[in-house]
């Protein structure tokens, strides 16, 4: 997770700057989308990726990773065994 984020970041920027672009258009509504979609993917670049995003999958713990890794967590010790059963009386 600690890696992703300046790739995130990185890409963020780019992209931001290519929306940016769009805000030098002579059409005033290209000027409006190229400005507000900059403005939008910044604060997502960083702070979700940077932030928001480490913070949930700490809380969440390895649940987190439920699509690609299963139900088991493979680093907790094995449950408690099951208590042996009760032996029943016949009569």
């Amino acid at each position: 997770m600690q890696h992703a984020g300046p790739s995130v970041a990185a890409a963020g920027l780019i992209l931001a700057g290519t929306f940016a672009v769009l805000a030098l258009a002579p059409v005033s509504f290209l000027r409006q989308i190229g400005f507000s979609v900059a403005t939008g993917i910044l604060p997502a670049a960083f702070v979700m990726s940077m932030f928001l995003v480490p913070s949930r999958t700490a809380l969440i713990g390895h649940a987190a990773w439920w699509p690609g890794h299963g139900d088991v967590d493979k680093h907790r010790a094995d449950p408690a065994p099951a208590s042996p059963p009760v032996p029943v009386e016949s009569t």
